[in-house]
Order: C-alpha cells, then sequence, then structure tokens
C-alpha cells in the first residue's frame, strides 16, 4: 500500500492518527461529509479530503447533497486537496469545473455505460 484512507467518524475519535505515517511516504486521505469534518481533517495534516456526497447518489439516497457551489466555497477555505466524491456522472462533472477540487473520486462515473 502507498497509504491510509481514514473514515470521518475515526478521525474525529483520534484526529491525531492522521499525522501517524507507518511508513515515510505514505499518503493519508480522509473522508468528510460537511464543514467541520472537512475542517478537522485539514487540522489534522491529512495529504487530500474526499468531500461527500456532492451530488445526489444513489448509493446513500438519504443524504443531502451538498450541492456544486456549496462544494466549491467548501472547497476555496482550505488549503488541503479536495476531493468530490458522490452522485457524480459525466453529465454533472462540468459542474464541478472551477471549483477549486483536487478531483473526483466515484465508481458510477467509471463504471457507468
Amino acid at each position: 500500500a502507498d497509504g491510509v484512507h481514514l473514515p470521518e467518524a475515526l478521525l474525529r475519535r483520534r484526529p491525531g492518527l492522521a499525522r501517524t505515517r507507518p511508513r515515510p511516504g505514505w499518503v493519508v486521505t480522509a473522508s468528510a461529509h460537511g464543514p467541520a469534518a472537512l475542517m478537522l481533517a485539514e487540522r489534522a495534516g491529512v495529504d487530500a479530503v474526499l468531500l461527500s456526497p456532492v451530488m445526489a447518489t444513489p448509493s446513500h439516497p438519504a443524504a443531502a447533497p451538498i450541492g456544486p457551489l456549496r462544494f466549491t466555497l467548501l472547497c476555496r477555505r482550505v488549503r488541503t486537496a479536495v476531493f468530490a466524491l458522490g452522485g457524480i456522472d459525466i453529465s454533472n462533472l462540468r459542474r464541478l469545473k472551477g471549483s477549486g477540487c483536487g478531483g473526483v473520486a466515484g465508481i458510477g462515473l467509471f463504471t457507468a455505460p
């Protein structure tokens, strides 16, 4: 492995865990589902954050999407690289252009026909 991904709940319980690098050079990412978790991840020193759900997603139908405008505002509040996750597909990917995000992550985006 070249790194580790920390779930938001684990980062809340043990924020210092992000600074622990089992091997030099490992990449540490964390998940975040809102502004408070995004700020926590940045303070914890992660290399990147996967912020979700940006759009409505069938995998989490009850989760309120952040939306592209709010996502852009959140990306600009931190220095840490933020990756968009959740409900992103070819039809809405362009709505993230200019957001300042480090990239996108997903499953449906890469597996849809």
